[in-house]
């Protein structure tokens, strides 16, 4: 994952850098080390992204299922 791609992520999920550190466990910095290289994103956090964005995409999908009458028995 490229820095450009992390910070894509991020907005789409509406995090800031801090958000995902403490989400993840890790100190302010280190994303700021990310973003400028000087230290390589582990492949870890793209699997966690895509993740975390894919069950954000299944709940919008959800909501809007249900707010339209979709989910409802009859």
């Amino acid at each position: 994952m490229t820095p450009e791609q992390f910070d894509a992520a991020l907005t789409e999920l509406e995090w800031k850098g801090s958000d995902f550190c403490a989400r993840a466990g890790l100190v302010p910095n280190t994303v700021w080390r990310w973003r400028k290289s000087l230290a390589p994103i582990p492949p870890w956090v793209g699997e966690y992204l895509r993740a975390v964005l894919a069950v954000q995409r299944l709940h919008a999908e959800f909501v809007a299922h249900e707010l339209h009458g979709a989910g409802r028995a009859v």
